[in-house]
């Protein structure tokens, strides 16, 4: 069964691929359903202006007058959770000017106000020519992403220097943990022990 996560992200990336966006945005305008760029605008002097095509999602021009406290490309899961040990899947074809490597959390926003953070283990690497990039997060006992239903939204903290960003395509995916450990171990022989 698609998980919930799956059918609104992928809601979103498709949106954006029949889309043809040659604009600047402002902080927090969405570019679809719930996909949008994030920064300090009271500190910070940001300007990004999209360029993109059918087929891929957006290419951004990113220029940095003034550096601003966050800087962030937000994508929303959606109300729904996780259960212990699932995995969430994070597929990007993404290149930029200058290498990087961009930390990737999961916000959680918790019903009559607050909200959890949930840190990827890895980041996502960011280099000149385009190339897939694939993080995977085991949900943990105890942790935002488990439990009742709540908001989650993914954040991507984007670097603080003017540039150009391209991303090309991504998917998000959950792999249950009922699915993980149904059947026999395999080994990297390929046959069970």
């Amino acid at each position: 069964m698609t998980h919930p996560i799956e059918l609104t992200t992928a809601a979103a990336f498709e949106q954006l691929r029949g889309a043809s966006l040659k604009q600047p945005v402002k902080s927090g305008e969405k570019l679809g359903h719930g996909l949008y760029f994030s920064w300090d605008t009271e500190d910070g002097d940001v300007s990004v202006t999209l360029d993109s095509s059918p087929g891929s999602l957006f290419s951004a021009r990113i220029e940095i007058a003034k550096s601003p406290a966050w800087f962030t490309l937000n994508i929303a899961l959606g109300e729904t959770g996780l259960q212990d040990s699932d995995v969430l899947g994070l597929v990007a074809e993404i290149s930029g000017d200058q290498p990087a490597s961009l930390p990737v959390f999961i916000r959680s926003a918790f019903p009559g106000g607050g909200h959890g953070d949930t840190w990827l283990m890895d980041q996502l690497a960011v280099g000149a020519s385009p190339a897939i990039r694939t993080l995977l997060h085991t949900a943990a006992p105890g942790s935002p992403l488990t439990g009742d239903a709540v908001y989650h939204t993914l954040i991507m903290n984007l670097p603080k220097e003017s540039g150009t960003l391209t991303l090309r395509d991504m998917g998000v995916f959950v792999l249950p943990n009922s699915e993980l450990t149904a059947g026999t171990p395999v080994t990297l022989a390929g046959y069970a022990s």
